[in-house]
């Protein structure tokens, strides 16, 4: 990679890590609120839809920021550079935002 092609991708992620880390902790706050709520003898069931509902709310968020930033960076790269990570197995799907499914963990 050049030089430029580095600095972008690191100005893309550090423009994403901030406002990702505060989502993070508000979703891991609303999952929290909702184990405690599901752990009542008998939850009120319109307040359990409305945390689940914010719940997945800001999961898909944070999926979307994430498949945003991929997108970002898959576009920093020159097709020959997304070719040979493809081929190592390491080039994050932009359509799914995982990893190559053939990639040994």
């Amino acid at each position: 990679m050049t030089v430029l092609q580095t600095e972008r991708i690191d100005a893309v992620f550090d423009e994403f890590v901030k406002p990702q880390r505060e989502s993070w902790a508000a979703f891991r706050t609303l999952e929290k609120q909702l184990e405690e709520l599901l752990q009542e003898h008998h939850p009120d069931e319109k307040l359990v839809i409305d945390r689940i509902t914010a719940l997945e709310r800001r999961r898909s968020e944070l999926n979307r920021r994430r498949m945003i930033m991929l997108f970002h960076i898959q576009q920093t790269l020159t097709m020959s550079q997304r070719s040979k990570l493809q081929d190592l197995g390491w080039s994050p799907s932009p359509a799914t935002g995982q990893r190559n499914p053939q990639t040994p963990r």
